[in-house]
């Protein structure tokens, strides 16, 4: 699978088990919650923000890294979603 190339590359190699926990348990829980929905890239995204979030915190549990993916990836998506609809309003009032 692609994001474990990405964990190997970013993270230390004590992380990496727990990077992979967390990405697998992250990414079931943006899919079945229906936040991902229309979004074609969610692995890397969520990949991503495993990787932002071991970064600032080098000792963590899986859980925690679990949850503050989730979290960043659901106003990550806001912030785009937001940023969509403000142009589709450009569009219709012009």
């Amino acid at each position: 699978m692609p994001y474990r190339k990405l964990f190997r590359d970013a993270l230390e190699p004590e992380q990496i088990r727990t990077a992979v926990q967390a990405y697998e348990r992250a990414l079931d829980f943006v899919l079945a919650s229906g936040d991902a929905d229309g979004d074609d890239n969610i692995s890397e995204k969520i990949a991503a923000q495993i990787i932002e979030a071991a970064k600032e915190a080098p000792v963590f549990s899986f859980v925690e890294l679990t949850n503050r993916a989730i979290s960043r990836y659901r106003v990550q998506r806001a912030k785009l979603m937001v940023v969509a609809a403000k142009q589709a309003r450009l569009k219709l009032d012009t």
